[in-house]
This record gives structure tokens, sequence and C-alpha cells, in this order.
């Protein structure tokens, strides 16, 4: 993606999320203590489902030094039915070691997305690369990746930290941020991809060339081979026998 383009892809973003853009809790604060916690609740987990569990959180342990001596057993059966519990239960550790014991306003090391997803929403820079803004951004540059791959991909990191570079010089980085994976929610889905309505549509190499489903994943090409071949060589099936019928001599 050139600088010029990227400009242009900034501006469309910010105009598509000022009027399209979700509303979620951890997007009005700059918190980084809270930004952190909402990072946690939100890996490989829907916002939509996170929304309740984090103001549930964020209710009983407001602080850093709350959830620090907070039981294990209290946190588990708050955010346990998100999934991951245990990997969860660590980093909220992490979360709360990090700025309970420091003055630290930065975020924890959470990762590499976590770490730039807050940092971008609190104003400094970042360049996250999930799998729903891989997908995206791989669509837009033309690339037939797997979801995988797309995310090391360096033409995809470098799309991404070129965009966000553009925003976070005009104040912009945190809006940008947000519309980004909103647009990737809303129509760069993986298999239904809404091109007519998506805001990147101009620069997007996807849209232009196929306006269709995309190419099934290697995983999934994989997995209808194995069915295609295992009913080959099964035997074929007598429709009268199945019926229940008794065949004749």
């Amino acid at each position: 993606m050139q600088f010029r383009r990227t400009n242009t892809a900034v501006r469309a973003l910010i105009r598509w999320g000022r009027v399209n853009g979700r509303e979620f809790p951890w997007r009005t604060t700059d918190s980084a203590y809270l930004l952190s916690l909402a990072e946690v609740l939100l890996r490989k987990t829907r916002a939509e489902a996170v929304t309740a569990v984090y103001k549930q959180l964020i209710h009983y342990y407001p602080t850093p030094h709350e959830l620090l001596v907070a039981p294990d057993v209290e946190l588990s059966g708050i955010v346990g039915h998100l999934g991951l519990p245990i990997e969860r239960l660590r980093q909220l550790r992490i979360v709360a070691v990090h700025f309970a014991t420091t003055e630290r306003s930065g975020p924890p090391p959470l990762g590499p997305y976590a770490t730039s997803a807050v940092s971008l929403s609190q104003g400094g820079f970042g360049a996250p690369v999930d799998g729903n803004i891989a997908r995206l951004m791989g669509r837009v540059l033309g690339l037939r990746l797997d979801r995988g791959e797309l995310r090391k991909n360096r033409a995809v990191q470098s799309a991404v930290s070129k965009l966000f570079d553009v925003a976070v010089h005009r104040g912009l980085g945190r809006e940008a941020f947000h519309a980004l994976l909103d647009v990737a929610a809303s129509h760069c889905t993986r298999s239904k991809p809404s091109c007519s309505t998506c805001p990147l549509k101009p620069q997007c190499h996807w849209a232009k060339e196929n306006h269709s489903v995309p190419r099934r994943s290697r995983s999934e090409a994989r997995s209808r081979a194995r069915v295609e071949k295992s009913l080959e060589r099964s035997p074929p099936v007598n429709p009268w026998r199945l019926s229940g019928h008794r065949l004749l001599p």
C-alpha cells in the first residue's frame, strides 16, 4: 500500500467509523490498566461477548491493587465462561503485578498484539495484527495466503504499520484502529465479505478482482479431500437394504 493510498485509506476509515463504528465500554478510556483488562478478555473472543464480563470485572476490581489480591476462584467465576480460563487468569495476574507494584502507565507484557493495541488506544504508536486485521489487509493487498501466514507476512505487517503511522501522526490512531477492527468484523468476514459497501473498496485488490467468497483455506481443502477420498473407498450401498426391504433371491 503506497503512502498516498494509505492517506486515502485512513480518511475513508475515519469517515466510516464515525458513522458506523461499534460502541464498547473499553473504547472510552485511556487507562492502560482498563485497556489491558479488555485485551485479556478479548483474546480469541467476540467483542460483543466481552462487554458484560468487562463491566463486572472493573466493578469488582477497579484498581490493579484490588485485582492483585483477588482469589483465583473469584476471577475464574467471572471470566471462565469466555474460554481459555487458565491463560486468562495468568494474564490477569500479569496485568495486576505490572500496575500494582510499579507506577507504570504503559502496557504490560501480554504479547505483541495486545501491547500494540493498548499503545494505540492511549494515543501512542502500535501496529497490531490479529487474524481479522491480517485477513482484511491481505485482501486489500491481493494476497492469497492462509490466516497464519497472513499474520506473519511482511507486506501485511508493513501496510498495517504505515496505516497507523499516518493515523497516529494525525492524532487519529485510536479511531483508525477501532474502525479497522469494525470493518473486518462487519464487512471483511471470512466467508461472506461485503465488498460493495466497504470503505476500503477503492484500495482493495480483492474487491476489484473477485467480488466472491474467498477460496477455501488449505486446512478446509485437506478436510474436504479426505472426505471425498473416504467416500470413494466406501463400498456401494444397496438402497433396498437401507430401507429395510428384503432382497429377492
